[in-house]
């Protein structure tokens, strides 16, 4: 970008292309020269494009993140510093960050992925820490040919639908509301059962919806208002509805639950007469409750809210007869569409995981901190915009942690490390806009690593930190020595005046432009106290490093930059790092969120059917492979298979996650990975999650989902949850539906902290993730940590000894809705998401933590992708299992209910072996937590068999299913 700049001159006003160029819209640049008084030139216009950018000063979601809850008991240093602090009850900290660099690396994948570690290690050894383990979050295209399905011009039609008025005007059928609630007929199928997933989501629902739960026992699973077996018909009417169909409504109810619905004609119209019986609560508390929901008027398919209702029932399309109309819940339906990839996109895909995973690896191999865990995941969506988070956990005595800071007028700024070159100039404005369908154009803002001068850096960062006269330290990152002095002084309320005369080049003839913005790897700004220079020179100058004087902090709140000799910038710091510009972008749900719908027989007979057309692998990475003996058996392979569940060894065996010799539990022997913190012999169990598939069904939900995902990781290896770091990834904020996705996955993730009272402290947003009109799923990551006292009590996900009893600890709704197996395998993007039981989860974790604490847990795995089989798969080497137990109560025995008690991952579900000895104490456990705990059966050697009650399902070979878990990743690499 910088070689378009050659020309210093300033049009006034500048041209399009001009303030393009330097990240700036016409309306900021109009309020820069009202904020400065007059017109800037071009370094100055630089400097302000790139603070604020998107990655610098988050305008398009500051607004946004101060709703997450940044503080807590073990909290040090919440976000606004380079990294979090969260104390470890001793005479330490833990130190974590997570940070994204996805644009360099869709450039240059080797390059962006090295430059991206090394980044956020300098992030975390800036704080004073020493680093201790890495971990990523990568995603990328299909590395295999996909067709497209569905039609693309259907769902854009949806998109495009009017919107319904908010006082109902839009319901074609034009019902004349009156002064009584006019509800209607609807059929409930076994698959929309789940309460929560029948009522719009606004506060007041929620209250109703959460007076009825705390009245649920949690052995009666039916509530009158809503879980319903199939094909029971609610009393809910017309006025003009005829008197047989209530007559034979009722006869219905009390003909099925009659020990819990008792109807009270006696005349009253059917909203007054029917008093809903609990066993354990009077008809008046649930009726208090359950009328706030029920008796609300909806419209056909969609719902249309109505000023006169506050609540408003959620009956979505195809599950709703109107009046008359009958519906077929059997039919096969059109499926929404999906789009493909072809070879070109797969191989380009197959290039940049190669390019990612060996840039990662070379990066942190060199600089010896291991790399132990992390997720990869694969959909078309990611095609041309792959996400590359990489996040970094270290470790400080709270006595020695440092900050950004640039106090002391007279003090002196210090350069240290590398020299600065062109590479990654205006690095920070790139990664603020849309990739440009021809990536070769941006290579020039990509930065090139070298590891090697980082571990010298780090060494000598960490020699300093107890050295007399040291003020403060920030590392180079985004906008390069631009950020670094901007940020430092405005904390500290102080200014530098920087002599870019001083700075140590490696190219020829840098512009002052190119200096300020350059990205160059492996600097940093140390501050130290003027007349100690000389110390600081001489510990960098042993390491093989260059420390100069560039710069000294002056009292007035200004950068003023000077080069040849002549004054080039002279800016204000606080407007350019505290005043820049703050949006509130417009959001809202598009079209197709609000006719979604739960997926029902009709959706999953059709996905069913994809499923069934398409090759069954008989040979993998040179493995050959029997034809499957069964429906269930292909399902199942196909789940371990995709490259998102396969065993990702061949990632892993390119990463050094043994270095240093303190990680106790590896990529891929725990749920989350484990170090060891020898100072104290405590264990730190930390880890990456994220959902792309849930988030995309329901924003608030799914980004929810992500945390619990993550929570469960830590607490399945044994460790207490302490906080999070996130990584905010998504499209065009710029786009209402985009905006609203980004707005609602925030509120989600707050949502969930909350409940389970952890902060966040710091992360990283990335917008614009989107080529050609097309967006990545929305992506929260979550990188989570969480404490063990006692290191050694850490728990594996894997045991391959036969004789375990095996347990499922925790529920599920049976629901299918942003499976694997829905949205990968059968590409089904559509359904409904849950409302998380946080409750439930807390009981959980606790036992979890008190029977680890006693060693009664030989393994431990949470149920998340591919569902039951898959995690059972994964963590054994053979099973017997009897999942009758698992059936949801009420459900149709047929395939469809099946599927979801084998391969839904809704819920919070572990899988526990447990050693026959500890089988009783471990039940007995489970009734002091008042947690769910089911039998399931015991490990074997060498073969799974799954049945259900007295029926056997199906039973397969298990070296065929740990042939295809093994060999997946590899041939999806390969290309196979």
């Amino acid at each position: 970008m910088a070689e378009k700049l050659k020309d210093t001159t300033v049009p006034n006003p500048p041209t399009a292309d001009l303030l393009a160029t330097v990240g700036l819209k016409p309306e900021e640049y109009a309020e820069a020269c009202r904020k400065l008084g007059r017109l800037p030139n071009i370094v100055e216009m630089g400097i302000i494009g790139a603070m604020w950018s998107e990655h610098c000063c988050y305008k398009s979601s500051k607004i946004h993140l101060k709703t997450f809850p940044v503080t807590g008991k073990r909290v040090l240093q919440g976000p606004g510093e380079q990294a979090g602090v969260l104390d470890l009850g001793n005479d330490y900290a833990l130190v974590f960050k997570i940070e994204s660099h996805n644009h360099p690396s869709a450039v240059e994948p080797f390059q962006g992925a090295a430059t991206g570690v090394g980044g956020i290690i300098r992030d975390i050894f800036a704080m004073g820490a020493r680093p201790l383990a890495l971990l990523d979050s990568l995603r990328f295209g299909n590395t295999y040919p996909v067709e497209a399905v569905g039609n693309p011009e259907a769902d854009k039609a949806v998109d495009e639908q009017p919107q319904e008025a908010a006082d109902g005007s839009g319901d074609k059928l034009n019902i004349p509301w009156g002064d009584s609630p006019v509800p209607f007929v609807c059929t409930v199928s076994w698959m929309t059962t789940m309460r929560q997933q029948l009522f719009e989501r606004g506060p007041e629902a929620r209250a109703a919806v959460k007076a009825i739960r705390e009245m649920h026992t949690g052995d009666v699973h039916v509530l009158a208002y809503c879980v319903l077996p199939d094909q029971i018909q609610l009393a809910l009417y017309l006025e003009n509805g005829r008197e047989e169909e209530a007559e034979a409504a009722v006869a219905a109810l009390k003909e099925k639950l009659a020990e819990v619905v008792a109807p009270q004609t006696q005349g009253k119209p059917p909203w007054d007469s029917f008093v809903m019986l609990h066993p354990r609560h009077s008809g008046s508390e649930l009726m208090e409750a359950i009328h706030l929901l029920e008796f609300a008027p909806v419209t056909r398919q969609k719902v249309a809210q109505v000023s006169d209702y506050k609540y408003v029932s959620q009956v979505w399309r195809y599950g709703v007869p109107w009046l008359d109309d009958e519906t077929d819940n059997t039919e096969a339906r059109e499926l929404p569409y999906c789009a493909g990839v072809n070879d070109k996109q797969a191989a380009r895909s197959r290039y940049l995981v190669n390019g990612v995973v060996e840039g990662i690896a070379h990066y942190g191999n060199c600089i010896g901190i291991p790399t132990i865990g992390g997720e990869l995941v694969f959909d078309p969506s990611y095609t041309s915009n792959c996400l590359v988070n990489a996040m970094c956990v270290g470790i400080v005595r709270k006595d020695r942690i440092h900050k950004a800071r640039a106090d002391g007028p007279g003090n002196v700024a210090m350069i240290v490390g590398a020299r600065t070159g062109r590479d990654g100039v205006q690095g920070a404005t790139f990664s603020s806009v849309e990739l440009a369908e021809d990536v070769a154009e941006s290579r020039p803002a990509v930065q090139v690593g070298d590891p090697f001068m980082e571990k010298l850096l780090l060494e000598a960062t960490l020699e300093i930190l107890d050295m007399p006269g040291l003020v403060g330290i920030q590392d180079f990152g985004a906008a390069g020595l631009t950020c670094s002095s901007v940020e430092m002084t405005a904390k500290s309320g102080t200014g530098m005046r920087l002599d870019l005369d001083a700075v140590p080049q490696r190219a020829k003839d840098l512009s002052a432009y190119e200096m300020m913005l350059s990205e160059s790897q492996e600097r940093m700004m140390i501050i130290v106290e003027k007349g100690s220079e000389d110390s600081f020179r001489e510990v960098f100058s042993r390491w093989g490093l260059t420390a100069v004087d560039c710069g000294e902090i002056i009292g007035e709140q200004r950068i003023e930059v000077l080069h040849d000799g002549a004054v080039v910038a002279n800016l204000p710091n606080r407007p350019l790092a505290d005043e820049g510009p703050e949006y509130d972008r417009p959001h809202e749900a598009p079209a197709s969120w609000k006719n979604r719908h739960l997926l029902d027989d009709r959706d999953i007979a059709a996905a069913l059917e994809r499923i069934n057309k398409l090759p069954v692998a008989t040979e993998l990475a040179g493995h050959s492979l029997p034809a499957p003996g069964s429906d269930f058996e292909d399902i199942l392979r196909r789940l371990l298979m995709h490259p998102s569940v396969a065993d990702k060894w061949p990632v892993y065996q390119r990463y050094d996650w043994s270095v240093r010799t303190n990680t106790l539990l590896g990529p891929q022997g725990s749920d989350a990975a484990v170090i060891r913190i020898k100072e104290t012999g405590q264990g730190v169990a930390m880890c990456t999650d994220g959902n792309g598939r849930a988030v995309s069904l329901d924003p608030r939900i799914g980004a929810a989902q992500c945390v619990l995902e993550a929570a469960r990781n830590i607490v399945a290896s044994g460790a207490e949850p302490l906080g999070i770091t996130n990584n905010l990834n998504f499209g065009n904020p710029e786009k209402p539906d985009r905006m609203w996705q980004f707005v609602e996955s925030i509120g989600g993730i707050g949502d969930a902290l909350r409940k389970l009272d952890l902060p966040v402290t710091g992360g990283n947003v990335s917008l614009y993730n989107e080529s050609g009109g097309r967006g990545i799923l929305p992506t929260p990551v979550i990188g989570m940590v969480g404490l063990l006292e006692k290191a050694e009590q850490a728990i594996p996900s894997r045991c391959t000894d036969s004789g375990l009893e095996l347990f499922v600890l925790g529920t599920h709704h049976a629901r299918l809705d942003a499976s694997l197996l829905m949205y990968d395998i059968a590409r089904l993007r559509s359904g409904m998401l849950e409302e998380p039981d946080y409750k439930q989860f807390i009981s959980c974790m606790n036992f979890i933590l008190h029977a680890a604490g006693e060693g009664a847990i030989r393994a431990c795995h949470d149920v998340s992708d591919g569902g039951l089989l898959v995690a059972l798969v994964e963590m054994l080497a053979g099973a017997q299992v009897d999942v009758a137990p698992l059936l949801a109560e009420g459900y149709d025995m047929g395939d469809h209910n099946r599927l979801a008690t084998l391969f839904a991952e809704d819920g919070n579900r572990w899988l526990l072996a447990v050693g026959p000895e500890r089988k009783s104490w471990i039940r007995t456990a489970a009734l002091h937590y008042q947690v769910p705990l089911t039998p399931l059966g015991r490990s074997v050697d060498g073969r799974l068999t799954v049945s259900g009650g007295d029926e056997e399902w199906f039973g397969c070979d298990w070296d065929v299913l740990e042939t295809c878990r093994r060999y997946g990743l590899q041939a999806a690499l390969s290309g196979d």
